[in-house]
């Protein structure tokens, strides 16, 4: 005896959260002008990685070699929201924040 649904069965992953980790400040504190250096982990092979740096910068790429680690500085002193979202092809997208103090 087999059993066929009326509908398709749809299994959805429960959507993970990207961990953006800021190696060389890890107290997320820095000085204008200073090279801050974001890390970013994610599994697969991604279609499209976005981050936007909290300052009207943004960087999108589509490899793990070009947007794995990336490097921003800033100019001006403040409290910085750093995005990042991580989108491949039919799965979906997984996105994290961090937040960056720029003292002056």
């Amino acid at each position: 005896m087999s059993v066929s649904p009326e509908n398709d069965i749809i299994v959805k992953r429960a959507n993970q959260k990207l961990n953006i980790t800021i190696p060389d400040y890890p107290a997320q504190v820095a000085n204008v002008g200073d090279r801050v250096g974001f890390s970013i982990e994610f599994n697969g092979l991604p279609s499209d990685i976005r981050r936007d740096f909290g300052d009207g910068k943004t960087l999108t790429c589509n490899t793990r070699q070009e947007c794995g680690t990336t490097t921003h500085v800033y100019a001006a002193p403040g409290t910085y929201l750093i995005r990042a979202a991580v989108s491949y092809e039919n799965q979906p997208t997984i996105d994290g924040t961090i937040t960056l103090k720029i003292n002056q």
